[in-house]
């Protein structure tokens, strides 16, 4: 009674990951789109074309970082990893789950990554969606999904995130440290970090955090037994 009772739970709890896992996939696909997909209008007639532009790896690393501490994505978390940040090498917080969700959007063709080398001769990604693949996915889409990323991303000032963008500061005049914000174009502010929202914002990427844990041995077995004692 206790083992069939522990298989089917842990069957459902592996397929509640697995819903989980596909709408994280999705988000981050969406997520993709809304800073790197263009529009523009072709000869000057009412005719608009969508365009993908190319994203660094270290700015897709800062938006994914942003929406995990906004609760965006439900199987994502971000630990330290010594990573490529600009022309440096330094302890990032970076996330394994959507590095391995990059690699599925690769492996599926729906995109696109290139190798570049930087001023000092250290190599970066640099990432790309595939425009005629990614727009059937877009337009099938659950409009969850997309509100959800919206609702991070947008402008706390005008209600949009058409116009909102990631740009990067130097942390002083002069200096290789560059740091993430995100910046409304219309309103031509900061949004990410406000004297009202006391969070740190999206350059908490920069931050590694020290957390301290304990670890103890535990008997499979005896969790189980425990766990569903009748």
């Amino acid at each position: 009674m206790i083992y069939e009772k522990t298989y089917n739970d842990i069957k459902v709890r592996i397929e509640n990951l697995e819903m989980q896992r596909k709408r994280d996939v999705l988000r981050l696909l969406y997520l993709l789109s809304l800073f790197i997909m263009r529009t523009r209008t072709v000869g000057g007639k009412d005719i608009e074309m969508r365009y993908s532009l190319w994203l660094k790896e270290h700015a897709l690393k800062a938006l994914i970082y942003y929406g995990i501490t906004r609760g965006l994505f439900e199987t994502y978390d971000y630990a330290p990893a010594l990573s490529i940040w600009g022309s440096l090498t330094r302890f990032i917080n970076t996330s394994n789950e959507a590095e391995r969700d990059l690699a599925k959007l690769i492996n599926n063709r729906l995109l696109q990554r290139l190798r570049l080398a930087t001023p000092t001769y250290r190599y970066i990604f640099a990432y790309r969606l595939i425009d005629d693949e990614v727009e059937k996915l877009l337009t099938e889409m659950p409009e969850d999904i997309k509100r959800d990323v919206e609702e991070v991303f947008k402008c706390p000032f005008c209600g949009d995130w058409k116009n909102v963008y990631i740009k990067f500061e130097c942390e002083r005049h002069g200096s290789e440290k560059i740091i993430p914000i995100l910046y409304c174009e219309r309103c031509k502010k900061r949004i990410d970090k406000l004297p009202e929202i006391p969070e740190r914002g999206i350059d908490g990427i920069l931050h590694p955090e020290d957390v301290e844990y304990e670890i103890e041995p535990v008997s499979i077995h005896e969790f189980m037994e425990e766990e569903y004692r009748d």
